[in-house]
């Protein structure tokens, strides 16, 4: 939140450029403050990486999970996504399955009272 009231004081939003205006930067172009920004998220990042790996007896480290993937602001997590569209699938199956038994036991209702 602070990082991003920090660039929001500092100067324009990325939002308000077209993309061939855009020059790409480096830390050394940062100023002071921007840097202590960067090296914060660079050591948060690296220890949220170090959670991904384990040690087991013989004191080998070995990976044991992904790393953690960044978003960026707008950005939509693609598994995420995945995982909507594969509940939606299941909960409409479950939904088809659900009416057309309703329907069947309904039917059957009316035939055996006629």
């Amino acid at each position: 939140m602070a990082t991003h009231l920090l660039a929001r004081l500092m100067g324009p939003s990325i939002d308000n450029m077209k993309n061939e205006n855009v020059l790409n930067v480096t830390v050394d172009d940062l100023l002071d403050q921007l840097k202590e920004l960067v090296v914060i998220a660079v050591n948060q990042y690296q220890e949220k990486c170090l959670l991904s790996f384990s040690k087991n007896r013989d004191t080998k480290v070995y990976l044991t999970t992904l790393f953690p993937r960044v978003i960026l602001e707008g950005e939509h997590d693609p598994n995420v996504q995945i995982q909507h569209n594969a509940m939606y699938k299941t909960i409409s199956k479950a939904m088809a399955a659900t009416l057309a038994n309703h329907n069947e036991v309904l039917l059957n209702g009316i035939v055996a009272v006629s």
